[in-house]
This record gives structure tokens, C-alpha cells and sequence, in this order.
């Protein structure tokens, strides 16, 4: 399968052959249609995680992404063969990333999350939404402001700021 990754942390992600993964217990495979950029991936790339998790090497990029889950793992049942999806695909391992045809993810990803696709919403949408709209629905859970109150969102430009509008009106 074709991945965008990097053999070694700090070097200029690029184009590999990779074999294609194959789901574990609990996992899905899932073939992308669709994955977006995130600050996450160039972090990733330079090796920021690795204090807090194991790195998986060729380190594949891509966090967020939606695609059809294409087979499942032993005792995986919260989606089947057929199912879109999208989601965070951060487990606990970093490099199993979106910026490939084919990722092999645990059905509850134990840092991310993973949904079955809105009927009806266009994937690239669906693999823009995850990172973005979760953080931009928990800080607004954060802030406890209520209906009616007036709430400054600074930088409503980038990708959480849009979401943050959106959900605030």
C-alpha cells in the first residue's frame, strides 16, 4: 500500500510501499477515501510524542481520516465490513496514520475516536471534522457559558475557531 511517512523521527515525510496492515483483536481495518492536516502530523514527524507513547517506525502521518471499514479483528463488533467511518486514529501507538490507503485501528481508539460517518456527509468533511471539532466542542463545554451569554471565540479563522462559531450559535 502507498503511505506518506518517515523511516526516522525528523526526516522530510515522504511516499513508501508499505504492506498492508492486517487488523488485530479488536481492531478494524479501514481503507481511507479521505484524511486531513493537522499541526499533529509534522509534531509527529519530529518525534513530539515520544515522551508519552511508542512510536511505530516507518512512522505513517495522518491523525484524523474517514474511509469504509474493508475487514475486522477477533472479538471487533462496533462496526462491520462495509460501515464508513471517521474519526481520530491515535492509539497508543504513534504511526499507524490516515495518510495511507489502509490503517489497522482498535475499534475504540484509546486517545482518539472512532464514528460511524453522518448519513449523507461528504468524506472529506468527515475526515476534517475530528481533531477540530472535538477540541473545539470541549472548550466550549469548558467555558460554561450559557445560552444567551456573549462569548468571545479569538481566531474563529482557523479550524477549531470555525467549528467553535458554529457550535456557539
Amino acid at each position: 500500500m502507498r503511505a506518506i511517512a518517515v523511516k526516522n523521527l525528523g526526516d522530510q515525510p515522504c511516499l513508501m510501499e508499505l504492506a498492508d496492515p492486517k487488523p488485530g483483536p479488536g481492531e478494524v481495518l479501514v481503507a481511507i477515501e479521505a484524511a486531513s492536516i493537522n499541526p499533529m502530523d509534522w509534531k509527529a514527524a519530529q518525534g513530539a510524542f515520544s515522551g508519552m507513547m511508542q512510536n511505530e517506525f516507518p512512522l505513517v502521518l495522518g491523525f484524523d481520516g474517514a474511509g469504509r471499514v474493508e475487514a475486522v479483528g477477533a472479538g471487533a463488533a462496533r462496526f462491520a465490513v462495509g460501515d464508513l467511518v471517521h474519526g481520530q486514529f491515535w492509539g497508543d501507538t504513534v504511526g499507524r496514520g490516515t495518510f495511507a490507503d489502509r490503517v489497522a485501528i482498535a475499534e475504540r481508539p484509546s486517545h482518539g475516536a472512532l464514528e460511524l460517518v453522518p448519513r449523507g456527509l461528504n468524506m472529506g468533511l468527515a475526515a476534517a471534522v475530528p481533531t477540530a471539532g472535538m477540541t473545539a466542542e470541549g472548550a466550549l463545554a469548558n467555558t460554561g457559558c450559557r445560552a444567551g451569554q456573549v462569548l468571545l471565540i479569538l481566531g474563529a479563522t482557523g479550524g477549531v475557531g470555525v467549528i467553535a462559531t458554529q457550535l456557539a450559535v
